[in-house]
């Protein structure tokens, strides 16, 4: 069977400007029932919180911190979803998601958008990469112009890319998702995981 990448999963929740600080405090509800969040990454729990409709993915999030074991429980959902669609999740952890497909049939035909459907359903796309990102940088000292940079130096993309060609998906013009996760693309795919790993300290001459 022939293996896909789902998504890679980066800390793409990352935004510049958050303070470094304490521990978030237990959050207290506002008017309209969002959490009221704090700490480091107060902004992307309430983004995500907002987004989120799912009443056991907003459980996971209402109190400013996600466990191992409430990320794990992502995981499984995400392996249930694709499940029923006959679809065998094989891999997912901070870098990316594997599964396999079936030799043929619906599942195979439109497995982009079953992909995505299961990614968002499950707090793939959400839950998962604020996780990681707590779990990798805690104080947030990491931010996603400091990652751009690294992709700069890394050669991965030209120099001029901006934050904002990276917050939009424009690392994919230059590194398409089918052409990334072939062999051809595997020296840039891991420049790419290397600068998530380590944006600070990775290929700085």
């Amino acid at each position: 069977m022939r293996k896909q990448t789902i998504v890679p999963l980066i800390a793409a929740l990352l935004l510049a400007g958050a303070t470094a600080g304490c521990a978030p405090a237990e959050p207290s509800p506002r008017k309209d029932g969002t959490p009221e969040f704090s700490g480091p990454y107060a902004e992307e729990f309430r983004k995500t919180y907002e987004k989120t409709t799912d009443p056991e993915l907003r459980a996971f999030l209402e109190d400013g911190k996600i466990t191992e074991a409430e990320s794990q429980a992502v995981v499984e959902r995400l392996r249930t979803c694709l499940a029923e669609h006959g679809i065998t999740l094989v891999r997912s952890d901070e870098n990316s998601s594997e599964a396999t497909l079936p030799e043929a049939g619906p599942a195979r035909e439109n497995a982009g958008e079953l992909l995505q459907e299961c990614g968002t359903q499950s707090g793939e796309f959400s839950v998962l990469p604020l996780y990681y990102s707590m779990k990798q940088d805690p104080q947030k000292q990491i931010t996603t112009e400091t990652l751009v940079a690294c992709l700069v130096r890394a050669g991965v993309v030209p120099e001029g890319f901006t934050v904002k060609d990276y917050e939009s998906g424009g690392i994919d013009a230059y590194h398409p998702p089918e052409v990334l996760y072939e062999p051809a693309g595997a020296e840039t795919l891991e420049r790419i995981k290397t600068c998530h790993s380590d944006p600070l300290g990775s290929y700085v001459d």
